[in-house]
């Protein structure tokens, strides 16, 4: 029999608390906003997904900054490799402090939103898949989806060869957007991946666009031909974006699907202004998958920071995520040297 108990602390007070794996049905047994606990008990149970939960922040308590720490008074037991045992002092403490920001308005709420051009680019090559393929392609559906009457696309499937559903970027009308799935549902799985080359495609299409340009890149950036080094290809990449005029410089958004997504070479291609997200074999991805098709087109926070005052005693303060948006929480981490006292964080941003 296998046995679970789940304690869900949340600062931020949320609601619509749901759990998202069906193989583990998990009972509750305390619910309010700041706290739930359940348990689950159960024999012969099969590990096929990941134990995952859903909720959603209570919209009332935006723009609020909230502050959790954690210090263990006790020092431990002496390291028992020292032969003269130092004199144990205070232990330092911890701290994680969250920003709830109130979300954006929503693009073209009371007023016509602004054209974006959105390239995306889809892999096709056999290391792609069964599972990894199907999850590909549900995030592009999703992508098309979401796109406004006032936007343009076009969709490249690679493998070593490239593929453009149209020669331009397209009117994202229902019916053009059912051609480019039954474009995509009509390739075939092929060869390797010659990611360079679908970059290369991606931003010469992304300059035939119009309004703000953005390059989705849907897969595991697994690449065998053209540049394959991590650094190699990225830095390419930068130059090539970086010759690109300022105004229709497309910035660069990535879902690494799979558990051998090569994440170190997704984080380079997205570093500069874009935004990366990847999801393993076991998690559900419609949750990831919407969360990262609403941030194309958003703008993330400018200048966030947190101070703390006064910051003597006050190191290592750093951010959980590389950028944060309207509507989310961001989040820091820290330590304190010495418990008691006072201190007020601040968090800033444009």
């Amino acid at each position: 029999t296998k046995r679970a108990r789940t304690e869900f602390d949340a600062t931020h007070a949320i609601r619509d608390f749901r759990v998202g794996s069906a193989a583990y049905p998990l009972q509750l047994t305390e619910q309010t906003p700041n706290r739930i606990t359940g348990s689950f008990a159960a024999q012969n149970v099969a590990f096929t997904e990941d134990f995952s939960v859903e909720y959603a922040l209570d919209p009332k308590k935006t723009d609020t900054l909230q502050v959790l720490t954690y210090r263990n008074p006790d020092p431990g037991a002496p390291n028992p490799t020292e032969t003269r045992p130092r004199p144990r002092g205070v232990e330092p403490g911890f701290f994680q402090a969250s920003a709830l920001f109130a979300p954006a308005v929503q693009r073209g709420a009371g007023k016509q939103a602004p054209p974006r051009t959105v390239v995306a680019l889809f892999d096709t090559s056999l290391s792609m898949q069964w599972e990894k393929l199907e999850r590909s392609f549900q995030t592009l559906e999703i992508l098309l989806r979401s796109l406004e009457p006032v936007d343009r696309f076009n969709v490249v499937s690679f493998n070593t060869e490239v593929a453009q559903f149209a020669p331009a970027p397209v009117a994202s009308d229902i019916a053009t957007v059912e051609k480019a799935l039954d474009f995509v549902r009509g390739g075939r799985l092929r060869g390797g991946t010659d990611l360079q080359r679908a970059l290369r495609a991606a931003l010469d299409q992304a300059q035939l666009g119009e309004g703000e340009r953005f390059i989705v890149l849907l897969g595991d950036a697994s690449g065998t031909s053209g540049a394959i080094g991590n650094a190699q290809l990225a830095k390419w990449y930068a130059s090539q974006r970086e010759a690109v005029q300022s105004a229709s410089r497309p910035r660069t958004y990535i879902f690494g699907i799979g558990d051998d997504a090569n994440v170190p070479l997704l984080r380079m291609l997205s570093g500069d202004d874009g935004v990366m997200e990847t999801v393993r074999s076991t998690e559900p991805i419609d949750f990831k998958a919407r969360a990262f098709v609403s941030k194309i087109g958003a703008r993330p926070l400018d200048e966030l920071q947190l101070t703390v005052n006064p910051a003597t005693g006050i190191d290592l303060v750093y951010p959980l995520d590389a950028v944060s948006f309207a509507g989310s929480v961001a989040s820091w981490v820290g330590r304190y040297t010495q418990p008691g006292g006072t201190a007020t964080f601040t968090t800033r941003g444009v």
